[in-house]
């Protein structure tokens, strides 16, 4: 088996393959595991098992969210991790697995026979080799031009689906355990602008969005907002990266091919969804060894994964795209009335924390759209929509 990408989908797939007894190579396009383009994310408390603490950099204890004309304060949990370092501690429990590694190995193309993936073409300077494999998993992501080389088959991304996202760690930041967020059309048409506590008075500052050149527009809202905690803060270092919100309904798997994480748009909207990529990574492995068991790599012997990914995930990843969809409409507007509701209802505030952390993404928007105000806010047609894909699972 052939896992093209190292991140955090890939990781977890040899690792459930290596496990099973497959033999497993794992291919890095990068020259170390978690390179210089994956930056600190915010997570859940229950997503830091033991093994991945040495990960974390730092806790949260509030949420600030800034709409246009109207704030919230939030009591929050969770923590702040370092990309970088999670990544190597997965691929680590991948190669005791008994996966095998490669870096700085950009997989080109794909070995192809009667229209069955039969491996991939490794190429990098001078180098180029093709590797035989009976299903590659690609989890290659969708951040740079060799990726998605599954959903490139398909026709690849929709600019117009696509957020881009733009980062800098910052210095001499004021210390403080809350995360903020910006909701504002100007600056963040479609997203956000962030600010995570990273430790020793460092800060991690974002933006992404549709339709933007993310790091002009992270120049600008600094230059006209100026935060207060970033007064007297510098930049260190930057991060660049693009995130697909396409119908993630469409094929994840073909004859002898699988894909998974980014590269098979399985990305939350507001959220990192680390923990959903994790799964789909465990159920990609697993069900890719039970193909090569049973003699039958073909699409049809890889469906079980399309289906088992779709029957958990695929209802609240498309109602999640509805409801950004919706407020697209009105960004400023509608996020100003949702949080304005939320000031006084305890549950909305629930709801709108879990939405943020990537926690029970599922329950969470139902419980806001069974809300009259909110259904309100959002159009009776979007808020049917969101519950039909949460109470149904995947159809409209």
């Amino acid at each position: 088996m052939i896992v093209i990408g190292a991140g955090p989908a890939g990781c977890s797939a040899a690792k459930k393959a290596a496990e099973e007894g497959a033999k497993v190579l794992l291919l890095e396009l990068q020259s170390q595991v978690g390179g210089p383009t994956k930056s600190p994310v915010w997570v859940p408390d229950d997503f830091l098992r033991h093994e991945f603490k040495r990960a974390e950099v730092s806790e949260v204890a509030s949420l600030h969210i800034h709409a246009v004309g109207e704030d919230l304060t939030l009591q929050a949990e969770g923590k702040i991790i370092d990309r970088q370092i999670l990544e190597k501690l997965l691929a680590a429990e991948a190669a005791e697995a008994g996966a095998e590694l490669w870096l700085g190995s950009p997989v080109k193309e794909l070995l192809m026979e009667k229209e069955k993936v039969k491996g991939v073409v490794v190429e990098s300077g001078g180098w180029r080799e093709g590797v035989g494999g009976e299903v590659v998993i690609d989890a290659s992501g969708s951040g740079w031009e060799l990726s998605g080389i599954f959903r490139r088959r398909l026709g690849g991304w929709k600019r117009e689906k696509m957020i881009f996202l733009s980062e800098y760690m910052m210095a001499n930041a004021l210390p403080k355990k809350e995360v903020e967020i910006w909701f504002t059309s100007y600056f963040a048409p479609g997203g956000k602008v962030w600010i995570y506590p990273l430790e020793d008075g460092f800060a991690q500052f974002g933006i992404s969005g549709l339709r933007l050149h993310p790091d002009a527009a992270l120049d600008e809202f600094l230059g006209v907002e100026n935060p207060k905690r970033l007064e007297r803060a510098v930049p260190l270092a930057s991060f660049r990266g693009q995130l697909p919100i396409d119908d993630p309904s469409l094929p994840s798997c073909g004859e002898g091919i699988l894909a998974v994480g980014s590269a098979a748009s399985q990305t939350r909207v507001f959220s990192s969804g680390l923990s959903l990529v994790l799964e789909c990574g465990e159920i990609a492995g697993e069900v890719a060894v039970d193909s090569i068991t049973e003699g039958d790599t073909s699409k049809e012997g890889l469906l079980p994964y399309e289906k088992r990914w779709k029957e958990k995930f695929l209802g609240e990843l498309r109602a999640e795209r509805v409801l950004h969809k919706s407020l697209s409409v009105a960004w400023d507007r509608r996020f100003r009335e949702l949080v304005r509701l939320a000031r006084e209802d305890a549950e909305l505030q629930r709801s709108l924390l879990c939405l943020m952390e990537g926690r029970e993404v599922g329950r969470a928007l139902l419980r806001m759209v069974e809300r009259k105000e909110v259904e309100e806010i959002l159009g009776e047609e979007a808020a049917e929509r969101i519950k039909a894909l949460l109470r149904g699972g995947t159809e409209e």
